[in-house]
């Protein structure tokens, strides 16, 4: 696997960070966040942990398994986030993009996945934890049995690769921050920094149009709505038993240029099970579905034979 491939690309996502959503000049930290993951993506977090940054420290979790870069708000002191520090668990997701290192194929998709938020569950406050979105910077952590994201890509990467085709996979997240705990950290954003949280979708549509993805999948409501609105696609209904667009790789949801994909975050919990159940065809993993409307997708889309 290569990560983040793409120096230019690389480069403007950097510089839309700190213009949009960060609103500051560059301190040094996301050039070098990008860098530790570029280069440690494949080494274990016994080569994490011996690391000493310029910028901040890697904080490594033994139950999580995840490491991430842990930043001391002084840096930001000219930040319009700087009112985030006051908060314990404070994260942020860079966005990053995948590709495969034995795949050849001049012929390439580009598919955008739209996550909700960068879930944490540790940091002091005065400090904000980067990592990247479901953590696939980090080897010990995305080789989990439990980590489905990986399944999914690596099943999309077989099937695309044996019809000659070449798949880059850009993940990242709508709420650009996460706060305090899942329970807290949307409401708290919006409640009291309205103004950050309104910097969310416009990031985001400039990445859409940076990358230029011909097909965007969302995981969840939040990340449908960002990009379709409240009444711009069918909700699922555990009450009613129906998908609505849920997994329905007919439906024409276009943002921009791009074609729309809605499913279930995997890793949503009990909500979210009934949904990836009613699409389940027998014998199969919950990944297995992710890579089948994927595909039947970009079949549709006519981008895979």
């Amino acid at each position: 696997m290569i990560l983040c491939n793409n120096p230019t690309l690389r480069q403007q996502i950097i510089d839309l960070l700190y213009n949009d959503l960060f609103k500051m000049q560059s301190n040094g930290c996301l050039e070098e966040w990008y860098e530790l993951m570029i280069t440690h993506l494949n080494d274990p977090n016994t080569v994490w942990n011996s690391i000493t940054p310029t910028n901040g420290t890697i904080n490594v979790s033994l139950r999580r398994k995840d490491a991430l870069f842990e930043c001391d708000k002084a840096l930001f002191s000219s930040s319009s986030i700087l009112p985030l520090f006051q908060y314990p668990n404070f994260g942020h997701d860079v966005p990053v993009w995948l590709e495969e290192d034995n795949n050849d194929s001049e012929d390439v998709i580009k598919i955008m996945i739209v996550s909700q938020d960068p879930l944490r569950d540790r940091g002091a406050i005065g400090k904000i934890l980067f990592s990247s979105p479901f953590g696939v910077h980090c080897r010990d952590y995305r080789t989990q049995p439990r980590e489905c994201l990986m399944k999914i890509i690596g099943g999309v990467w077989k099937t695309a690769k044996a019809n000659n085709k070449k798949v880059i996979f850009y993940l990242t997240d709508f709420n650009k921050f996460f706060l305090i705990n899942i329970k807290s950290s949307i409401k708290t954003l919006k409640s009291n920094h309205q103004i950050i949280v309104n910097s969310f979708k416009p990031t985001l549509v400039k990445e859409v149009e940076l990358f230029k993805p011909e097909l965007i999948v969302t995981l969840g409501n939040i990340a449908s709505e960002a990009l379709l609105g409240k009444n711009g696609y069918t909700r699922s209904s555990n009450k009613n038993n129906t998908n609505g667009d849920f997994f329905n790789p007919a439906s024409t949801l276009k943002f921009r240029n791009s074609e729309v994909l809605i499913c279930a975050h995997p890793t949503g919990g009990a909500g979210t099970q009934p949904i990836i159940n009613r699409a389940k065809k027998s014998g199969e993993k919950d990944e297995d579905v992710y890579i089948r409307i994927i595909i039947e997708k970009l079949r549709l889309m006519n981008l895979i034979p």
